[in-house]
C-alpha cells in the first residue's frame, strides 16, 4: 500500500472502513426472534392447484422453507400455527388429526392454538389424535361445565436466551360453530376478559408475550385495540391474506390466509428499552419451492390409501365454478349447490351457507377427492316447513349476515337487501304469501344452530330428515352426466343503494 498514490491509499482505507460500518450494520440487523407461523391449514397436506391452476401449499415444502429459516437462525427460531389443522380434504376422512398432528411434529411446530374444527368429531378425539405430541396446543377460554380448562391456557417458550410466552384463545361465537358447545358439554369465555385476567394474573418473566389467536382478524383487532399491552397477535380463524401487518395502536397483528398457501415469516428485533419492533412478510409457498423428502414420503405413503379411493372420475365440467365472494355476493357454485338440496328434497327453496363449501370445481373431470374438498363436512339433508312469515326472517337473516361468514345462498327465490333487511322476496317467480306453507331444504348443522340460524330455521313447524347427504346429491347429479354451467345461476339478489 506504501506504493499507491495518497488518493488510491486514502479511497482504498474509506472503502474498507465502508465495508466494516455495512458489515456492522448487517449484524445490528439481525433480528433477536424469528417466528414462523401458519393457520387454517385444514388437512391440505399436498400441493394442491389454484383457480388459475398453479401449485401452491403443501407441508413437504414448507418443512423445506421452515427447515431452512431454522439453519439460519437456529434456536432462535419459532414455529406457531393459528389452529384448524384438521378438516378439509379426503386426508382427514381417512386418517382423522393423527397424519396432522404427525406432520406437524416434523415440522417441529412449538406451539398450536385450538381451532374450532379441531373438535368436528368431538373433543376426546382430537386429545386421542395428539397423545404423544411434544408441542402443546393452547386454549385460555375454553372448558367444561365444572370450570376446568381443557387445555394449557399458554406456553413459555425458549428461543435463545429469551423467553417468549404464549396464549392459545379460540373464537366467541364457537356455540355456533361446535355441537359440544351448543349442547353445553363445552363452555367458551369471552375471549378479551379472559386475556385480560390472563394479563392482569402474575405471570413468570418473559421477554415477549404473543396471542395465538383463532377468533379472526375482526375479533383480533378488538383485542389489540382493547388490551395494547400484548404486542403481537398471530391469528387465524377468518382466512385473511394479509399482504401486510395490521397495526392497531402498538399492537402487531399477521395472518397468513388459510391452507398454506403461504408462510409467515415475522422478525423481531428487541430495543434497548426491552419493547420490539416487527418486520413481517407472507411468503407465496408455490412449486418453486423444493419439498423436503421425508416429509413428502410420508404423505405419499400415506395418500395411497387416500388416492385409492378417491381418485374415481365422477364426471365432467364444461365450464369451472370459482366459487369466489360467496360471503358478500350471488355465487353460481353456492346457488348450484343449493339447488341440488333443493331438488333433492322436493323443495320451494335451497340453502347452502357460505363457510359449507370450501374451494371451487374446475373445467373437466371432478372426481370424488375434489367434492371432498368442496364439500368437508357433508351434513345431512333436511326439509323444512316454514310459514311464508317465519321463511322472511330466514331471510332477513340471511340480508344482515351479508359480507360475514354466516352468509348463505339459496336457490328457487330471489330479493334484494336494503339496510340489513330482505325485500322484494319472491319464490319461484311469486311474491312472497306470508299466510302460505313454503318447504326449505337445507343442512342439519344449520337447523341445530351452526353459524347462528338455529333462532330462525327452528322456526319451521315441520322437519321432514332425508336420507341423504350434500356431498353424496353432488355426486349422484355429476355421476348421473350433470352438465352445469355457472351462467345457469344468475344472481338472485341484489344490494339497494
Amino acid at each position: 500500500m506504501h506504493g499507491l498514490p495518497y488518493r488510491r491509499r486514502a479511497a482504498l482505507v474509506l472503502g474498507c472502513l465502508l465495508l466494516a460500518v455495512a458489515v456492522v450494520a448487517q449484524a445490528a440487523a439481525r433480528p433477536d426472534l424469528v417466528i414462523v407461523h401458519t393457520n387454517d391449514l385444514h388437512a391440505h397436506y399436498r400441493s394442491f392447484p389454484d383457480r388459475e391452476g398453479a401449485l401452491r401449499g403443501g407441508f413437504a415444502r414448507l418443512a423445506w422453507r421452515i427447515g431452512e429459516l431454522r439453519a439460519e437462525h437456529r434456536d432462535r427460531l419459532l414455529y406457531l400455527d393459528a389452529g384448524d389443522l384438521f378438516a378439509g380434504t379426503p386426508f382427514y376422512h381417512f386418517y382423522r388429526g393423527s397424519l396432522g398432528i404427525a406432520l406437524m411434529e416434523r415440522l417441529g411446530c412449538d406451539a398450536m392454538a385450538l381451532g374450532n374444527h379441531e373438535l368436528d368429531d368431538g373433543h376426546l378425539s382430537f386429545l386421542r389424535a395428539r397423545v404423544g405430541a411434544s408441542f402443546p396446543t393452547l386454549c385460555a377460554n375454553l372448558s367444561s361445565p365444572s370450570g376446568e380448562l381443557l387445555l394449557p391456557e399458554s406456553a413459555l417458550l425458549l428461543a435463545g436466551d429469551l423467553r417468549v410466552e404464549v396464549v392459545g384463545l379460540i373464537a366467541g361465537e364457537l356455540p355456533e360453530l361446535v355441537g359440544e358447545v351448543a349442547r353445553g358439554e363445552l363452555l367458551v369465555q369471552p375471549p378479551e376478559r379472559v386475556l385480560r385476567d390472563w394479563l392482569a394474573a402474575a405471570r413468570p418473566a418473559a421477554d415477549l408475550r404473543v396471542l395465538l389467536s383463532h377468533c379472526g382478524i375482526e375479533a383480533d383487532r378488538a383485542l389489540a385495540a382493547a388490551l395494547p399491552a400484548l404486542p403481537l397477535v398471530i391469528g387465524g380463524h377468518s382466512h385473511s391474506f394479509l399482504s401486510a401487518p395490521e397495526q392497531v395502536g402498538p399492537v402487531t397483528i399477521c395472518q397468513t390466509g388459510c391452507y398454506g398457501y403461504n408462510l409467515g415469516v415475522l422478525e423481531c428485533f428487541r430495543r434497548p428499552d426491552g419493547g420490539w419492533d416487527f418486520a413481517w412478510r407472507n411468503e407465496p409457498v408455490t412449486a418453486a419451492w423444493p419439498e423436503d423428502p421425508a416429509v413428502k414420503a410420508l404423505i405419499e405413503d400415506a395418500g395411497a390409501l387416500v388416492d385409492r379411493e378417491m381418485g374415481q372420475v365422477l364426471g365432467t365440467l364444461p365450464e369451472g365454478f370459482r366459487g369466489e365472494q360467496k360471503s358478500s355476493a350471488p355465487d353460481p357454485l353456492g346457488i348450484f349447490l343449493a339447488e341440488r338440496m333443493r331438488q333433492a328434497a322436493g323443495a320451494d327453496l335451497g340453502l347452502q351457507n357460505s363457510g359449507g363449501y370450501r374451494t371451487h370445481l374446475p373445467a373437466g373431470s371432478i372426481t370424488r377427492a375434489q367434492l371432498f374438498e368442496l364439500l368437508p363436512f357433508n351434513n345431512q339433508i333436511l326439509r323444512l316447513h316454514l310459514k311464508g312469515s317465519d321463511l322472511r326472517a330466514v331471510f332477513d337473516f340471511l340480508a344482515a349476515g351479508l359480507g360475514d361468514y354466516r352468509f348463505g345462498q339459496i336457490a328457487g327465490g330471489d330479493y334484494a337487501i336494503a339496510d340489513s333487511l330482505a325485500l322484494e322476496i319472491h319464490v319461484g317467480g311469486q311474491p312472497l304469501d306470508p299466510e302460505r306453507e313454503y318447504t326449505l331444504a337445507t343442512l342439519d348443522f344449520l337447523y341445530g344452530g351452526g353459524d347462528g340460524y338455529g333462532a330462525v330455521l327452528q322456526l319451521a313447524s315441520r322437519v321432514d330428515s332425508l336420507t341423504v347427504f350434500g356431498r353424496d346429491v353432488l355426486e349422484a347429479y355429476l355421476k348421473a352426466g350433470g352438465q352445469a354451467r355457472p351462467g345457469d345461476f344468475p344472481p338472485n339478489f341484489r344490494v339497494l343503494e
